[in-house]
Formats: structure tokens, sequence, C-alpha cells
């Protein structure tokens, strides 16, 4: 326990002087709830008419020595309304602090693992799944703060179960140790029966949980895949599997957890029951008048004294099953500081003359090279076409241009200067990219066009689209550019996409224009006219292409040919036509 407790002091970093601060009240909370049941010993015995003999009841003397008989019990009745009403205000103030810590923990955890997943190198991203990342930030978030809220409520309890033990030790010390040592017996039997199955439940329910999140994920992001194969069943039938073993294993952790509560019940059976054989058969008890205060606190402590027992039993089990949920919410958090690209410490640069890419390897998959040692140029305000057929490693060029990977071999270089040591988010800013794929955020379509800059107008907006060819189509929209696109822009076709991220990079007016496979979706008539478009553009910016048509590059200024086996040649139009 001593090494989980070290643990979540860890998690909660950044935030001990709150948790400090709940540990203070926690304990207040504990001493006032004690004291409340304390005052029934006095107040039973004033009742009584008699005295009897221990250390509560001369504290009992001692503090009403000064009160006439027939004011003691206002006098007590006094005081347990002011305990209760302290112990009111006390846990009120105790819930709105629990509260607010909890959330803050849980915001600050949410925000750094989305930024740190944000900034998360493009190498390390592709690597994991991102229903793991979605489960992490939105499931195991919780469970983990459900972990560390247990660790808090498990010190408040054991602060009572404390206060509730000394209130027992001053009214009978020997009654106590029997008690107790029937409470221990029953503590250490559930610890000992539960413990392996906690831990093991919890690392199957977040290995569950993980499966559920990424398979949901998949399949929404390939609902047209599940539609055109007809895979219905097949989808139901898994999604069936995982939340069946989710329902079996949330029953086996709610049935654990409560257990100690429902065994807690008979244990204040067979305790109470014990406690009034002892005292009744203790010598030096003469009437039952002398035996009720002692057996009026016992009974008053007992039943609250099992609960919080169990209860802290059942914190401990509850601590172990999130512990998964705890641990990979702190790996995420540390680990993804190393994933992060990292920008510090890069040179400032310009871009006056050339990229050019020397004597390049990469490959995903060790042993299996995409490129092999290739040579690019890039001159600056000139088209430069990549040709080739699909899957042989066109597109790669673009990630290791946009810095989303290193290459194996040979670098990248912005004039005399490694792109790997250069500011790459001033390079990206430079950089504006039309990908194959086109990802279109759940906006209006003016959204969508200028996004990251908030402040533009509508007529450069216009302007972007009707150089894109976009112009005409969006007016057309039920809303024109305020129309809803949908996610991942569904409402739009896929030329009508293609054309929208084309003016989103030209919005931007950057200084290099990237098209990856950018007219692979539009008709003729529309890839003619972006076409024009690029080669206009080319007058006064830098165009790098990636294409399989080679109408598209008639007019480039430098042309180079993918070969299967990664190696690329420089070549021509008329030679690629021949």
């Amino acid at each position: 326990m001593q090494q989980k407790l070290k643990q979540v002091i860890s998690y909660i970093d950044g935030q001990k002087a709150d948790a400090l601060s709940l540990l203070a009240l926690m304990f207040v909370v504990a001493i006032l709830d004690s004291l409340n049941i304390a005052i029934i010993y006095p107040l039973i015995e004033i009742v009584m008419g008699e005295k009897t003999q221990g250390p509560l009841s001369e504290i009992t003397s001692f503090l009403l020595q000064n009160v006439a008989q027939e004011n003691k019990v206002f006098y007590v009745m006094i005081t347990l309304c002011c305990l209760t009403t302290s112990k009111l205000l006390f846990k009120l103030y105790l819930y709105y602090s629990d509260i607010a810590f909890q959330t803050k923990l849980l915001s600050r955890w949410q925000s750094k693992l989305l930024d740190s997943y944000i900034y998360m190198s493009s190498a390390h991203y592709s690597k994991e799944r991102h229903g793991e990342k979605i489960n992490t930030i939105f499931n195991e978030c919780h469970k983990a703060l459900q972990g560390v809220s247990d660790f808090f409520q498990f010190f408040l309890k054991l602060f009572t179960v404390l206060a509730y033990v000394t209130v027992l030790l001053i009214t009978s010390w020997k009654l106590t140790v029997l008690c107790f040592a029937i409470v221990i017996i029953f503590g250490l039997m559930l610890i000992k029966f539960t413990k392996e199955p906690v831990k093991k439940l919890g690392v199957q329910r977040l290995a569950n949980d993980e499966n559920l999140v990424s398979f949901v994920n998949e399949t929404l992001s390939g609902i047209k895949v599940v539609k055109l194969f007809s895979l219905y069943e097949y989808t139901k039938n898994r999604a069936s599997q995982f939340l069946l073993r989710y329902r079996q294993l949330t029953n086996k952790q709610v049935l654990l957890e409560r257990s100690p509560v429902a065994l807690g019940e008979f244990t204040v059976f067979i305790t109470v029951s014990c406690a009034i054989l002892y005292v009744n058969n203790e010598e030096g008890i003469k009437s039952f008048k002398t035996l009720t205060p002692i057996l009026g606190v016992f009974a008053m402590t007992m039943k609250p004294l099992m609960t919080n027992v169990s209860e802290l039993v059942s914190l401990r089990i509850g601590i172990f099953s999130r512990m998964p949920s705890l641990n990979i919410v702190h790996n995420n958090l540390n680990t993804a500081v190393d994933k992060v690209e990292d920008n510090s410490h890069k040179n400032d640069f310009n871009f006056n003359e050339v990229i050019k890419f020397k004597n390049v390897s990469f490959s995903f998959i060790e042993g299996k090279k995409v490129l092999n040692n290739i040579n690019i140029e890039i001159p600056k305000r000139k088209f430069t076409a990549v040709v080739g057929p699909s899957g042989i490693g066109k597109s790669t060029t673009i990630d290791l241009l946009l810095n989303f990977f290193q290459p194996n071999q040979g670098s990248v270089y912005i004039d005399d200067q490694e792109l790997s040591h250069i500011d790459i988010n001033k390079w990206r800013n430079m950089l504006g990219v039309v990908t194959q794929n086109v990802f279109l955020f759940n906006m209006t379509v003016e959204d969508n066009i200028k996004i990251g800059l908030p402040n533009t107008s509508q007529e450069e907006i216009e302007n972007a689209c009707k150089l894109a060819h976009c112009h005409d189509f969006i007016t057309n929209l039920p809303q024109g550019y305020k129309t809803l696109i949908g996610d991942r822009g569904v409402e739009l076709s896929g030329g009508q996409k293609q054309r929208v991220s084309i003016a989103r990079a030209l919005l931007r007016d950057p200084e290099i224009l990237v098209f990856d496979e950018a007219t692979s979706a539009l008709d003729s008539e529309s890839e003619r006219i972006i076409v024009d478009v690029i080669e206009d553009l080319s007058k006064q910016k830098t165009i790098f292409m990636v294409t399989h048509k080679l109408e598209s590059i008639k007019n480039a200024d430098n042309i180079y040919a993918f070969k299967k086996d990664g190696l690329v040649d420089k070549t021509t139009y008329d030679t690629l036509r021949s």
C-alpha cells in the first residue's frame, strides 16, 4: 500500500497544496463525527441518573461540574447541536473542495494529454491506435480520477475509524480491544481474498475498454467499407463480444467493491453481541443503569465504525482495480514528452534558392526501402513534379518534406541547412499543402477554408475560392459559405472537398504549394482549370506536385520519375509520353 501511496502522490503533482487542504478538512470532519457520538455517553448518564466509572465519565463530570443538575441535559443538547452544525458546515465545504480538486485535476490531465497528442511526432503517432488515445483521454482519465478520489476517501474513512476507536478506548479499552480484534480479522480476510482478483480485473477491464473504443472508432471511420462489404453482422457480433465482456468485468468489479459493506453488517451483529456478553459478565457491573451508557456508546459507534471499515476495504479494492487506469494516464503524460517534436534550439532560416533531397533513403519496415538513395531538387518559383504508379513512395517524399518522418539515410536541405535543424513551425507556415485524402472539419465551408486565420475577410476567402474553382458551387449550397458540411465534409463530393482544400491552401498565400494527387478526384474540366491555376501560380510560387496523371505536369519545369526499386530518375514530359 505504501508503494501505491507514492504512486498516487506522483499523479497529483502540481496540486499537492490542494491535496493537503483536503486531508486537513477530512481530519476535522472525522473528529467532529466522533464527538457527535461521544456526547451520547453523558446524555445517557444524565437521563439514567447514575454516574458510572471510566475516563469518559470523569471527563463529563469535569466539564459539567459547575452546571446545575436540572440544566445538564440542556447544556449537553446545545453542545450536540453546535457539534452537528459544525460537522454539517465542514462537510459541505469538504464536498465543494473535493469536487473542485477533482474537476481541476481531470481538466489538467485531459488538457496535457491532448496537447501531447497534438504535438506528438508523426513517427510515433502512426504506430499507436487512435482509439487507445481517445479511450485514455475520455475513459481512463475518469477512472484514474475515481482512483484518486478513492484514495482521499480512504483517508477520510481511516481518520473516522481512528477517531471512533479513540472514543471507544476512552469508554472501555478492554471492550474496544475485543471488538477491534474481530474487526481486524474481518478486514484482513477480505484483503487476502480480494487483492489478486482485483489486480487482474483492472488489467482485463483496461484492455477491453481500449479494444472497444478502437473498434468503434475504426467502424465509424470506415462505415462505407462496412456497408460496401455488408459487414453488418460481423460488426454487430464483434461489438456484442466487447460489450458482453465489459458487462461481465463491471459486474465482477461492483460485486467485489460492495461485498465488504454487506459483510460488515453481519460483523456488526457479531461484534455487538460479543460486547454485550462481555460487559454483562464483567466483574463490577452491578445494574442495568451502569451498563447502559457503555453499551449506548458502543451500539452507536459500532454500526458506523464497521461501515467505515467495510468502506476502507471497498476503497482499497477500488484503488487497486483502477491502478491500471492511473498507470496508463501517468505513463502517457510522462512518455508523451519524449515523443513530442522537438522544436527548441532550432536555427532560423530563409528559403532563397532550392530544396534538395540528398541521397535520401527511407523505410517504414526495416529492410524494405520505400526510397532508395534518391536525389531531387525543387528550385524556388519553379514547377517540380514527381510521377509514378501508386504505392511506390511518391507521397513519402511529401511526408519527409513536411518533416513528419526523418530519413533513414541522407538529408533534406533548405538551401544549405538541414530540414531537421531549422524551425519546423516556421517551415510549415511557408507551405500550403493539398493532400489526396482531404480532411474537412464538421464546420461551415467558410470556417474550414479560413481555419487558423480568424481575421480573414470575406473578400479574401472568395478570391481564394475563385482561384480554386469552388466559388460557384459554394454559392449554390443551401446557406452558401455558411453551410455546414458534416463530419469529414460528408455533405460534399470528393471533387468539391478537394477544391475546398486547395482554396484553404491558397488563402494562406504560402511560398511553397505542395499537391499530393490534388487533381485525382476532379473531372476533366475541373482538372484542366486547376492545372491552369497551378501553372499561373508557378510564376510566383514554388510548386511541388506528386501525381500519376501526366497531363497535370505537362508544363512542369522539372520532372522526376519513381521506379519500383525506390530509385528516382530525372526525366521530361516528352520522354514519359513516348
